[in-house]
């Protein structure tokens, strides 16, 4: 979809992910590039969809750049995070973050149309919704009607092992597991690091904060520090969030009477 911004303007699209660019060579971008020009005509927008799959991408893009073109470029956790960003593109991008669907956009996805009256039959309805969305969450594909528990679970799983086992190395794979469930199953709780590191045998605290850091990286939790006059309160101690209630029902967690949380 394009944001209606950019309606009327002209813009290229590639998209990285397709079969007949896989595997393409820095040195035949140039030839791509020829390409969208005969497709599209002249342009000033160019959006490169999985750009991280080309090896030394962040090249190609930088001289994109300097000849005065718009370039937007999305990417997977696995490779393209925002302080690659930075490294790569130094002072020359706007990072935008997408989460999973609100309420509102939730109601939107599902062509919600009821008109909200102060009638029974419309609360009523509007809480069906709301329930269902507690449960099945705001990811888009299963909004559009992925079986919510099988692609949530085959999602949960590929975020853990390529974007975070695979990319940082991590040798204690299990406890790894365990930890990123109990976090996920965990959500609007307080965690302790140090609490965190004697219930699974770690050797250190930094340890625990790398593997939440990584969580938050490939964006399954974020966590709020406590507020504290003492900063190694504030260090210490963070309630944590699931990205989505889909991963909660996943991981052991069902919805009781405490909807609050």
């Amino acid at each position: 979809m394009v944001h209606r911004a950019l309606v009327g303007k002209p813009y290229a699209y590639a998209n990285f992910d397709d079969e007949r660019l896989a595997g393409i060579s820095p040195d035949r971008l140039n030839d791509l590039l020829e390409a969208l020009y005969a497709v599209y005509g002249d342009f000033t927008y160019l959006f490169l969809d999985e750009i991280q799959n080309v090896e030394n991408w962040h090249l190609f893009v930088n001289r994109l750049l300097r000849n005065s073109i718009h370039v937007v470029i999305t990417g997977s956790n696995s490779k393209l995070l925002s302080r690659e960003l930075a490294t790569h593109l130094t002072g020359r991008y706007s990072p935008v973050e997408l989460y999973p669907y609100s309420f509102r956009e939730y109601l939107k996805a599902r062509k919600f149309m009821h008109t909200i009256e102060p009638t029974a039959k419309s609360f009523g309805l509007l809480i069906n919704q709301f329930n269902e969305y507690l449960i099945t969450g705001g990811l888009p594909e299963i909004v559009s009607g992925e079986p919510a528990e099988a692609y949530a679970t085959n999602l949960l799983e590929a975020i853990i092992t390529r974007d975070i086992i695979f990319r940082y190395g991590i040798r204690f794979v299990r406890t790894f597991r365990e930890i990123a469930r109990y976090l996920i199953s965990n959500f609007g709780n307080e965690i302790s690091f140090n609490r965190i590191k004697n219930q699974f045998g770690l050797g250190s605290e930094n340890t625990v904060k790398n593997y939440v850091g990584y969580l938050e990286e490939a964006w399954l939790v974020l966590t709020l520090p406590k507020f504290s006059y003492k900063t190694q309160e504030t260090l210490r101690y963070r309630k944590i969030y699931s990205i989505d209630t889909s991963f909660c029902q996943i991981t052991g967690t069902r919805f009781s009477s405490n909807s609050g949380r």
